[in-house]
């Protein structure tokens, strides 16, 4: 299809514009046209460092970032290369979830000053770290292997609003 085909343009492979496009070629009438500047393999052909567990190898890929943009976060400060992901799936293909645990304080603090039953850190198990954690929440395989197991709060927890 050539653009001027098109009813709609969607400019963008993510995972944003993906789904708009998919939602948007439900209509049989409407012509969508999918426009995307990285590369276009199919599923079987994606590298191996995009499924991989290492975020570092799968933005070391040629042509899976763009190289030259940058951003400021202030106004002082130096512009830095702002990593988004070029090709389909875009940034969520390249991207890394992190989730850092919280200090015994801070959670401390949610019970005592907001009222938040529950949440101390003394009804959470408290690994080697000297850190809070939850069931379930291990961090990465790796942390996985060598953390200790967290116990569950001795009861649920009531969610800061």
């Amino acid at each position: 299809m050539a653009a001027g085909d098109a009813d709609v343009i969607v400019i963008g492979a993510g995972a944003a514009g993906c789904v708009l496009a998919a939602r948007l070629s439900e209509d049989r009438s409407r012509h969508v046209l999918l426009l995307e500047a990285g590369s276009d393999e199919r599923a079987a052909e994606t590298p191996p460092e995009i499924f991989g567990a290492s975020f570092q190898a799968a933005v070391a890929l040629p042509g899976r970032t763009w190289p030259t943009l940058v951003a400021r976060r202030t106004a002082g400060q130096e512009p830095r290369v702002y990593l988004r992901g070029r090709g389909v799936g875009g940034s969520a293909a390249i991207n890394a979830m992190v989730a850092l645990t919280g200090e015994r304080d801070d959670y401390d603090s949610w019970a005592t000053e907001f009222g938040c039953a529950g949440w101390a850190c003394a009804t959470w198990h408290r690994g080697s770290s000297g850190r809070c954690c939850r069931a379930g929440r291990l961090l990465s395989r790796s942390a996985a292997r060598s953390a200790e197991p967290c116990s569950p709060p001795t009861r649920s927890p009531s969610r800061p609003r």
